[in-house]
């Protein structure tokens, strides 16, 4: 894998996963501009499980973040611009960021195997269980939701 967003776990304006998705955005454009997927195996947007809940908690589009980032290449700004849309205050960000981590663990302990951040006992395991069982399934559904988007 030579393209990884970053780790789940950053933060910038106090939200965890803001800095993947805005590298997801990124990247996103990135391809449809040049005419390419760059994006698999990856998902973002609307239509990923947790880029939607970081959208939904700053009442905002994927197409908007693509929009935000392409026109502000510094990710704090973005961040700033983001959060400033979105109405929310410094503590609502920190509370939401807790909660977050507190439900996905599962999800961002699977994502950190993946992406080869930790090697516990029985990761290998766990790499096979969510690149052959999990994200074949899910990715083939985003893959149909995305089609009824463009």
């Amino acid at each position: 894998m030579a393209w990884v967003p970053r780790n789940p776990r950053d933060r910038i304006a106090r939200l965890v996963w803001l800095p993947r998705l805005l590298d997801k955005a990124r990247r996103a454009a990135e391809g449809h501009s040049r005419g390419v997927d760059l994006m698999t195996p990856y998902m973002y947007g609307d239509n990923d499980y947790l880029d939607a809940k970081l959208l939904a908690f700053l009442k905002i589009r994927d197409r908007q973040v693509q929009q935000i980032v392409s026109e502000e290449p510094d990710d704090a700004q973005a961040a700033a611009l983001l959060v400033a849309i979105s109405g929310r205050t410094p503590d609502e960000c920190r509370r939401w960021s807790e909660r977050f981590l507190e439900v996905e663990t599962f999800w961002l302990w699977l994502i950190d195997i993946d992406e080869d951040r930790i090697h516990p006992p029985g990761a290998e395991a766990g790499r096979w269980f969510y690149n052959r069982i999990l994200f074949p399934p899910v990715f083939s559904i985003y893959r149909h939701m995305q089609k009824k988007v463009l």
